[in-house]
């Protein structure tokens, strides 16, 4: 929950964005004698005044309990296409929309949800949706060259720093790129095992 002073547009302007992007509730203070906030628990107090803004940090913004397609007719639902980057995430599901124009199949192929670990074996599909993620992100040029653009995707630009001349590295890259197509068949062998 959030506890916002109502009366200024650009509170509202902020609280809109903070509601919307991580999933807060917001509660307006339009009373000036508001002095405190009442835990849930009703056992605490929290000294306020309406110029100041109180997170609830308790609750799950993000949660793959219904994962659905991505891109359905005008609707887009943003989810996790890299695990925990939401915010590269939502670039990079904005990118999609406005730059590809391929159909909604398509475009969901390029933005397969990546789904948030529950339980102790939820890696192996997190990490096996990741992977087949950047394969498929690696056979488009456009996305390609909008991965190494992009501030929000540091991994993409270290790999491709990397100096031809620089045999260890390169030898590590070479062994990853090698077994990627190992281990996805792997993981998925796992996932049906699961």
């Amino acid at each position: 929950m959030a506890l916002l002073d109502g009366s200024s547009f650009t509170t509202r302007r902020v609280a809109y964005w903070l509601m919307h992007l991580f999933s807060l509730q917001v509660l307006f203070l339009t009373a000036p004698i508001m002095t405190q906030v009442i835990l849930s628990d009703f056992q605490q107090a929290l000294p306020t005044t309406p110029q100041e803004l109180h997170v609830d940090c308790s609750a799950r913004a993000i949660s793959n309990e219904e994962m659905k397609p991505i891109f359905q007719g005008n609707l887009v639902t943003p989810q996790m296409v890299r695990s925990y980057q939401p915010v590269f995430s939502a670039a990079f599901i904005a990118h999609v929309e406005a730059s590809q124009d391929e159909d909604e199949e398509e475009k969901n192929r390029l933005c397969g949800v990546v789904p948030l670990p529950n339980h102790d074996t939820d890696w192996i599909r997190m990490f096996s949706a990741f992977m087949v993620n950047q394969y498929n992100w690696s056979q488009n040029e456009d996305l390609s060259a909008w991965l190494l653009g992009n501030r929000l995707d540091g991994f993409s630009a270290m790999m491709n720093s990397v100096k031809e001349d620089d045999e260890e590295k390169q030898a590590i890259i070479r062994r990853i790129r090698d077994n990627a197509f190992p281990a996805v068949a792997r993981l998925q062998e796992l996932i049906e095992q699961i």
